[in-house]
């Protein structure tokens, strides 16, 4: 009996062992559970705090390229005589934008004309321009500054920096700003006349860059002359200066006229500046090339190989040569030049 009882005994306390031990895996599990619920909660939260973080730094980029943007626009257009009031602050704002060659404040000195400050200001910017100590591109700015203006005493003193100069690149910089010139009429003329005593083979063909750069029909007219003077057929062409590569103003359009209607060893280079000026230059060579009598001739004369290089082709030029009617041999020639070119350049694109 007491051997049962014993027995019992046993039994009752492995059966409550056996629950006990249950219930404490039971719980084991509940915290891993609990602790796995809380670290995936972190990280979601980690990873949102994160979100927000790439969100803030977007948000902050976005707002410094508004600022930079806003700067940009800062940047006053007028013309420097409303801009600045004293040539000593039109010369500090010069000399912070040479810096960085801005090209905005270049643009208040186009052709600016007369004002109380400006023959000091400009004194000031060529003592810059040639001092020695100041970078190249801060020169450059300098000299191109006063190419801008358009002013014959600005461009005299261009041409005469491109002559004194014993280094060559510092010559560099005075004959790429001449090149760049706008000219007044009093510049252009300057110009012309100066040409004709020069002998550095550099600042003449600089003058001649200068003077190709206007398109007006002064320019062309000195052109033409200077081309006739020399003999010279060619006219600078291969140089990519000369009336060959003049983008002519409309009122240009009739001294070209004349000139390529001539039919002589210049007229090739009148035509070309023609197509220079677009659809109406188009048309005008097509009128022209209306009135051959001599086809053949024209094609050669007028090398209307190298001239059909110069046509800007887009869809309206497209449809206006495409649309001429019955053209005669030398007007048939010129347009199969056009599109054959205008095909290459699609297929090399």
């Amino acid at each position: 009996m007491k051997k049962l009882l014993v027995l019992i005994l046993i039994i009752v306390i492995c059966v409550a062992l056996y629950f006990f031990l249950q219930n404490k895996n039971l719980a084991n599990q509940d915290n891993t559970t609990t602790k796995q619920q809380v670290t995936a909660q972190d990280s979601d939260s980690n990873s949102d705090t994160q979100d927000i973080e790439e969100e803030t730094e977007d948000e902050n980029d976005a707002d410094e390229v508004e600022e930079i943007i806003d700067t940009e626009e800062e940047v006053d257009v007028r013309p420097a005589v409303d801009v600045y009031k004293s040539a000593d602050e039109a010369l500090t704002a010069v000399r912070k934008a040479a810096l960085s060659y801005d090209d905005a404040v270049l643009e208040q000195f186009y052709m600016i004309g007369n004002c109380a400050w400006c023959t000091k200001f400009y004194e000031d910017v060529k003592g810059l321009m040639n001092d020695k100590s100041l970078s190249n591109d801060e020169r450059g700015y300098y000299a191109e500054l006063l190419s801008t203006t358009g002013k014959k005493e600005n461009i005299e003193s261009l041409v005469s920096a491109s002559l004194n100069s014993k280094d060559e690149t510092e010559k560099d910089i005075f004959t790429e700003a001449l090149e760049l010139s706008n000219l007044s009429n009093e510049s252009l003329n300057y110009l012309k006349e100066e040409y004709k005593n020069l002998t550095d083979e550099d600042v003449k063909e600089a003058t001649i860059a200068a003077i190709s750069n206007q398109g007006t029909k002064d320019a062309i007219e000195i052109l033409y002359d200077i081309t006739k003077s020399l003999g010279d057929a060619n006219g600078f062409y291969d140089q990519g200066i000369g009336l060959g590569e003049v983008v002519p103003e409309d009122s240009a359009f009739p001294i070209l006229d004349e000139i390529a209607s001539k039919r002589d060893e210049y007229s090739h280079l009148a035509i070309k500046a023609m197509l220079n000026g677009g659809i109406e230059g188009t048309k005008r060579v097509i009128d022209i090339l209306a009135n051959s009598k001599d086809p053949q001739g024209d094609i050669k004369g007028l090398d209307l190989e190298k001239a059909a290089d110069h046509v800007l082709f887009d869809d309206e030029t497209k449809a206006y040569l495409e649309g001429v009617q019955n053209p005669n041999e030398a007007q048939k020639y010129f347009i199969d030049e056009v599109i054959k070119i205008a095909a290459e350049s699609m297929k090399d694109e």
